[in-house]
């Protein structure tokens, strides 16, 4: 069956918005919110040796939100608007991508 035989019903639809609805969330909760993970160098000082003190580490926390995020929407979003199969796994994969965003920021700014 070609994609253009392919028909979809209306219970797969509702799932894929529901699947684009949800990366499209998580990508703009981690797009601004994860930033702010550099604002626990506020406590740092000269000699400190935890790594959110160290400048490139600061820029890397917020920079990577902002990079990731954008890519992860994009991927989730044209996963979940293929008609063949494979869509799913673009979507997993933005997921997988914000989660470790989320892991980095978190790992580097404890």
């Amino acid at each position: 069956m070609t994609d253009e035989e392919r028909q979809l019903g209306g219970e797969e639809i509702f799932l894929r918005a529901a699947g684009m609805v949800a990366i499209l969330l998580f990508a703009a909760l981690t797009f601004s919110i994860a930033p702010f993970g550099a604002m626990n160098s506020a406590g740092c000082h000269d000699g400190d040796s935890r790594s959110i003190c160290s400048t490139g580490v600061q820029q890397a926390v917020a920079l990577a939100p902002w990079i990731t995020a954008p890519l992860a929407a994009v991927a989730g979003v044209a996963g979940m608007a293929r008609r063949e199969d494979g869509g799913a796994g673009w979507w997993f994969g933005a997921v997988l991508l914000l989660v470790v965003t989320w892991i980095f920021v978190m790992s580097m700014a404890g």
